[in-house]
């Protein structure tokens, strides 16, 4: 039980780390603002349905707001 533990701790701190990075970066671009934006009205809305987890939720998201990230393109569209 203690490694379960031990693993959402790790995985809460490089969760925090990247919230971080994101609130950081959304100051200075709109695109990023916008899907934080919309990530923190999903989950204050508590949007998720019991059919779509947080997972494809946060999927859609990325999809809405970087439709090339999947092919490596990091710069703007």
């Amino acid at each position: 039980m203690k490694e379960i533990k031990g693993q959402n701790n790790k995985l809460m701190e490089e969760f925090d780390t990247l919230l971080r990075q994101l609130l950081i970066k959304s100051k200075t671009d709109e695109r990023v603002k916008k899907f934080v934006d919309d990530l923190f009205e999903m989950l204050s809305d508590n949007k998720l349905q019991s059919d779509i987890d947080f997972k494809t939720a946060l999927n859609k998201l990325r999809e809405k707001h970087f439709p090339k990230f999947e092919k490596g393109e990091s710069k703007n569209d």
